[in-house]
């Protein structure tokens, strides 16, 4: 088959062995072929491309699965090993203040609620939901930084160990809404450890009006918590220890899912408190090698003398000379931070415009 991104599957050549053994009766071995084959994805950042060949990883094949009694729920609870079998393991994470943590955080000190309001434009990383499988047709999601910085956000600390993950995610949210109507997106992605680039991994989007039924849906009451599961894309996957996880929730999904005719936006609210600021574990040196055009001025006086000299001519010919000087410095003190301009403008060499602006601003450490 000629399906992209690879590894192709070569599903007529199933189909055909499946057809030989089961309609014509050829004993072609079919009956001790494995029940089911899974590809185990190795996210990486070099398929952060909107078009993708092949996709890293190796299959592994099952010759057993475990029934599950309700399957929609529980699947999310096995994931495979290399000895083939399945084995149950149920993974769990909570919202923390801009953190995933392996226990919830109870504290009086930390808030316990988080509003949101996503850009239209969040999603605009997202790919194509449903790829045609054609090598030149750009359908592959690419880095999600873009979409990251546009959600809600929630980080995990650096795996120590590989994590092979199998199954549907699910995400239980008590979410409360400004508006009757709305929708919740949410993604699962990858933390490289090195470049820090964001690799989706699975999403799952639910307009929160079919919460409760997709059959019936029903306006949402205003501010109302209510206690939303979001079921993620199946996912077969193996992190490499170092990575991170990121939970991130957005209330737009554009062009994958249409607006809502409001906009909407959500709090999450928790019985637990939200911790604001990670605990300090490492030492972190913060760089700056590209300054955009921004300048630091040192903690010291510093003066800036800046002449502006505007010569033209109106409609009636006359010319007008107009000079603008600008003198900027500051003054420290242990308690503030002050910023004098002073600004003269000049017509003509007379005086046409001039005032004295003071700044002071607190110093954060005192």
């Amino acid at each position: 088959d000629i399906a992209y991104p690879g590894p192709q599957i070569g599903f007529l050549l199933e189909i055909v062995k499946w057809l030989d053994y089961y309609i014509k009766e050829i004993d072609n071995g079919y009956d001790k072929k494995e029940i089911i084959s899974i590809y185990k994805l190795n996210p990486n950042i070099d398929e952060l491309h909107s078009i993708v060949k092949q996709r890293k990883g190796k299959w592994i094949h099952l010759n057993d699965i475990l029934f599950y009694p309700n399957e929609h729920l529980q699947r999310n609870d096995y994931f495979t090993n290399e000895n083939q079998q399945i084995n149950q393991k149920q993974i769990k994470y909570y919202l923390s203040f801009g953190s995933l943590t392996t226990e919830p955080i109870s504290n009086n000190l930390f808030p316990n609620k988080i509003s949101f309001l996503s850009p239209q434009q969040t999603g605009i990383s997202c790919g194509n939901l449903c790829g045609l499988g054609y090598v030149h047709h750009p359908s592959n999601a690419i880095d999600q930084r873009d979409d990251d910085g546009r959600s809600l956000c929630f980080d995990s600390l650096p795996l120590t160990n590989d994590y092979e993950l199998f199954g549907f995610p699910t995400v239980n949210l008590n979410l409360s809404s400004s508006s009757q109507v709305g929708l919740i997106c949410v993604r699962l992605c990858m933390i490289d450890q090195n470049t820090s680039s964001s690799i989706l991994i699975a999403r799952g989007v639910l307009n929160l009006t079919h919460h409760q039924s997709h059959e019936h849906p029903k306006l949402l009451n205003i501010n109302q918590i209510y206690n939303i599961e979001v079921t993620l894309s199946g996912i077969c996957v193996c992190l490499p220890a170092g990575c991170r996880l990121r939970l991130a929730l957005s209330t737009s999904y554009w062009p994958i899912v249409w607006p809502s005719s409001q906009l909407a936006t959500l709090t999450q609210s928790s019985s637990d408190r939200f911790r604001i600021f990670n605990e300090v574990n490492q030492t972190i040196i913060l760089q700056i090698n590209e300054d955009d055009g921004s300048i630091e001025y040192p903690d010291a006086r510093i003066e800036i003398l800046r002449y502006l000299k505007y010569y033209f001519k109106n409609e009636s010919s006359i010319k007008v000379d107009i000079q603008t000087k600008s003198i900027m410095f500051t003054q420290q003190s242990p308690s503030t931070y002050q910023i004098i301009h002073q600004l003269d403008i000049t017509n003509n060499d007379q005086p046409f415009f001039n005032k004295t602006f003071n700044l002071s601003f607190p110093r954060i450490y005192n």
